[in-house]
């Protein structure tokens, strides 16, 4: 007999480039703060999640974009079946330029296998920001593997203050992998742009593997 389990999981990156000759303060809000969160009781494992970020310029707002990309290697450690509803949480701030994500850049797979998903906004106590959950399925054989991808467009939090250089940052949650029954390895890969090379801040420690990444 198939159990069902509810299951929900969520890097702080800080990149300059030129700014317009403009001495004000200046900001573009982005879209960040995700997460794939999981109920305590789920006994389903992450055994590793490879996160790529491929940063390039927003043409249409100047800003910065990312192509996030987040793999997970998931496990089922019980001898029966699971149905698993999972939710991925997107974070933005009301009333920026361009905000919200269209379903056709959002990407959710099993093993390759496009999954469908619906959105729904989310409660938060933040009056300036605003959530949405992608909530999708994951069929778990008993005692088997699956790969779960989640693939969408970050737009960087972006300032520019009392300097010439703005500065663009990226958040990805990483907390809420304390739920799950066990969170193995995580590996950061991030492509930046040839207009903004130098990644100057980041809560997790960083390796420099060839230019611009």
């Amino acid at each position: 007999m198939k159990r069902t389990v509810f299951c929900t999981l969520a890097l702080l990156l800080a990149l300059l480039t030129p700014a317009a000759a403009n001495s004000t303060p200046t900001r573009l809000d982005g879209v960040g703060g995700s997460a794939l969160e999981v109920d305590e009781n789920c006994p389903v494992t992450v055994t590793a999640e490879q996160l790529t970020f491929q940063i390039q310029r927003d043409n249409d707002y100047g800003r910065l974009c990312a192509q996030v990309t987040a793999v997970y290697q998931m496990e089922n450690p019980t001898e029966e079946p699971l149905t698993v509803p999972m939710a991925f949480y997107l974070e933005e701030r009301k009333g920026q330029v361009g905000s919200g994500l269209e379903p056709s850049q959002v990407s959710v797979t099993a093993d390759g296998q496009a999954l469908s998903f619906t959105q729904r906004e989310v409660e938060n106590d933040d009056p300036d920001r605003e959530r949405t959950a992608l909530v999708y399925t994951v069929e778990f054989p008993a005692g088997g593997t699956r790969e779960v991808a989640v693939s969408y467009p970050s737009f960087s939090y972006s300032i520019q203050e009392g300097t010439t250089y703005w500065r663009h940052t990226f958040t990805y949650l990483l907390s809420p992998a304390q739920y799950w029954a066990h969170f193995g390895t995580l590996d950061v890969e991030i492509s930046a742009p040839e207009e903004a090379p130098y990644i100057i801040d980041s809560t997790l420690p960083l390796e420099a593997a060839g230019e611009g990444r």
